[in-house]
Formats: C-alpha cells, sequence, structure tokens
C-alpha cells in the first residue's frame, strides 16, 4: 500500500511521501481511503477555495504556508499536494481558523512547477486547486540566440521557476528590461555586449540559474545578407534595402568609403538606405554599428552605373565625306559603341577612360548631330559639347 491516485486526475499510480516523522498508519489508511475514492458532485457546506495566498512557494517547503479562504472548512480531515510529475504529499500542518480559511503548511517536494493541493472531508475528496513549487530557477531555451553588439535585441528564455524573478543578465550585464510571461518563460531585452558568447542567467529569491550551453546568447557584429537591387547609378539618389543581421543601433551605411546621405533602421534585419554619390565599379556596402563595422563579402557588392560623359569632339565639324574626330570627357572605359547622331561611327577606339579616337562615317546633307558615347549601362546624355556638324 504504497501507491494512490489523487482522485480526479488517475493517469497514473504516483508514489506517495510521507511527510513529519515517525508511524503514521491511521493517518496514511485514512489518506488512501479519501483519495481513492470517486469525488462526487459538490454539495451545499461542500469546502470551496476562492483563493490561495500565496499561490507560490519554494519546492523546498522551508515551513512555508499557504492560506487557502473560501468556506466549509470546518470539518477538514485530511489535506495533500501533488507535483507536476504526480508525486504527492499529505499535509500534516493543517490550521482550521473558522470556517472560511485554512493555513496549510507546505511540505519538502521532489519537483518544481506546477503543483495541485487536494482537501478532504468525510471521506470525499475536493479540488484541484493550483499551486506552484519553485526552485533554483533555470534557463533550458534562449531565442534567438543570437543578436547586435549594440544591444536591443528581445530575446525569450525558457525554463522553470522564473516566478518572482528580480534580475536577468547577460552575463554580468542587467538586461535593459525583462518581463515575466510566466513561471516558465521571461521576454528579456539584451543590453550592449562585447563580441563573444554570454550566459543569460535568471535571479529570483530562490537563486540564481546554473550556467550550460542552452543559456548562451552571442553577440554579433551587423552583417549584410543581400541586397534589394546590386547597381544603380553613380550619381545616386536610388533607394535600396539591405538584409542581414544585428542593424539595431546603427550610425552609418557606407558605399565604399562613402557615407550613404540617408538611411533608415526598419529592424535588426532590416535598413532602407538611398545611395550616396560614388565612383564608378564594384563596391562593399559595409554598416556601422557602435561596437563593429558588417565584414564584406560577395552578398554586399554593390555596382555603380557610369554613363560616359562628353566634354569636347575635336574638330567638331568636318566635310559629308565623313573624318576622324578626338572625342574628350570620362567614364569611356568600358565603352561598347560610338555614334554620330543615329550612325554608328565607322570605326573607334579607347585611349584612355577619358579619350576615344573615332572615324565618321559619310553622310548625304550638311547637319549637325549629337556624338554619343554608349557603355553596358546606356549612353551619354546629349550636350552642346557633343555636337559635330557635316559641312
Amino acid at each position: 500500500m504504497s501507491d494512490f491516485y489523487p482522485g480526479q486526475a488517475r493517469p497514473h499510480a504516483v508514489r506517495w511521501a510521507l511527510s513529519g516523522s515517525g508511524a503514521r498508519w491511521s493517518s496514511r489508511l485514512i489518506a488512501m481511503l479519501i483519495f481513492l475514492g470517486t469525488p462526487i458532485a459538490a454539495t451545499a457546506g461542500d469546502p470551496t477555495v476562492t483563493k490561495v495566498t500565496p499561490n507560490f512557494g519554494p519546492m523546498s517547503g522551508d515551513s512555508n504556508t499557504v492560506v487557502l479562504t473560501g468556506s466549509g472548512f470546518s470539518n477538514l480531515n485530511a489535506a495533500a499536494i501533488c507535483d507536476s510529475q504526480g508525486y504527492c504529499s499529505v499535509i500534516y500542518n493543517r490550521n482550521n481558523t473558522g470556517d472560511t480559511t485554512i493555513a496549510l503548511g507546505v511540505p519538502s517536494m521532489a519537483h518544481p512547477g506546477h503543483a495541485q493541493i487536494f482537501l478532504a472531508s468525510n471521506g470525499t475528496q475536493f479540488g484541484p486547486w493550483d499551486y506552484l513549487l519553485l526552485s533554483t530557477p533555470s534557463v533550458s531555451q534562449v531565442s534567438p540566440s543570437s543578436g547586435s553588439l549594440s544591444g536591443g535585441t528581445a530575446v525569450s528564455l525558457t525554463g522553470l521557476s522564473f516566478t518572482n524573478a528580480t534580475a536577468v543578465k547577460f552575463g554580468a550585464a542587467n538586461a535593459q528590461s525583462f518581463t515575466v510571461n510566466s513561471d516558465t518563460q521571461i521576454t528579456a531585452t539584451a543590453p550592449t555586449g562585447a563580441a563573444g558568447a554570454a550566459d543569460i542567467t535568471v535571479v529570483t529569491s530562490y537563486g540564481v540559474s546554473g550556467l550550460s550551453a542552452a543559456d548562451r546568447f552571442t553577440y554579433m557584429p551587423p552583417t549584410v545578407n543581400s541586397l534589394s537591387s546590386p547597381g544603380g547609378p553613380a550619381t545616386g539618389g536610388k533607394v535600396i534595402t539591405l538584409a542581414g543581421a544585428n542593424f539595431t543601433g546603427a550610425t552609418a551605411v557606407k558605399f565604399g568609403s562613402v557615407s550613404a546621405p540617408s538611411f533608415t533602421v526598419n529592424s535588426d534585419i532590416k535598413i532602407t538606405v538611398t545611395t550616396p554619390v560614388v565612383p564608378g565599379g564594384q563596391m562593399d556596402i559595409t554598416v556601422v554599428t557602435p561596437s563593429g563595422v558588417s565584414a564584406t563579402s560577395a552578398a554586399d557588392q554593390f555596382d555603380a552605373y557610369t554613363y560616359p560623359n562628353i566634354l569636347g569632339v575635336s574638330p567638331n565639324a568636318g566635310p559629308r565625306k565623313g573624318g576622324t574626330v578626338v572625342i574628350t570627357g570620362s567614364h569611356f572605359t568600358g565603352a561598347t559603341g560610338v555614334k554620330i547622331g543615329g550612325s554608328a561611327a565607322t570605326s573607334w577606339a579607347v585611349n584612355s577612360d577619358t579619350q576615344i579616337t573615332a572615324t565618321f562615317p559619310s553622310s548625304w546633307v550638311a547637319i549637325t548631330s549629337d556624338v554619343t558615347v554608349l557603355n553596358s549601362y546606356g549612353s551619354s546624355a546629349a550636350t552642346a559639347a557633343d555636337k559635330y556638324t557635316y559641312q
């Protein structure tokens, strides 16, 4: 006769755990008869509980007293508490202070977490009423497990015995803020930290959670994983989106060595930025935070488009049979073509980024036309400086 079921919940046998000292055969027999019995429908005069104060306490007992407020307590002859694993103990320390209150001395229990209190009167079981057994807190999971060095990451902690937590620490630093959502979950905002792993600990009046691999949070510098557009004009003004991690607290976004004129940190993983005026070609986009700069990679490379720009054509006039001219300007490297009006030059050669030699075809009529230089991004804009006249 070493096991009993706690009445209404009978999924499996629960081990008896007598509290107090000495042989308690009469109490044990009474309790077994009570708790093996099937509860019946409540009737007038049956015990009812409207409040449990406090509704939590240490699983070690520590002379913790819980007061039940309600009615029908005059004829109680047994009380018990069952922990989250179904292990139960008879509560021998009972003090009825009338029909409406009873004080119970909660004994030491084996397992923390949700527990249930049962009462018995005249051979009938009543309850259960919820009670929380607390121990030294423990952290079994953190999500996410990494965040920005500048802090601000919202982290969800899962574990046990979080009720009445007084502090949450990331290493030695206090969380910016935290909320105890339940005995098993806390939401905390990470403080600033140094690169690397920090153990997250929960502090309560019953102790500090122990350290383990499960409670580690890694502070990381920002990372750029992708761009909404891989390129834009070197003249700037294009709005693109950066996706990555640990953007919170960013102080600058750079295109090569040039800072963006404006940007918005939409979230820890997203930045919207306006491209600056930059030299043409490929460059890395980096995100700067108070304690780190994103490492460069192929994922952050931005191609600044450069359109050819013509500053002069010499000579700027010639015979209708065609002739050779020297075109001066900028961004001629990588040119893909030269035109006079709508006709392609007979031949052309890029002498440097600022000079092209071209031979124009013949024209049937005397006409003034724009000379244009083309590259893979587009063509030079028409200006007064690019005119050539067939005479």
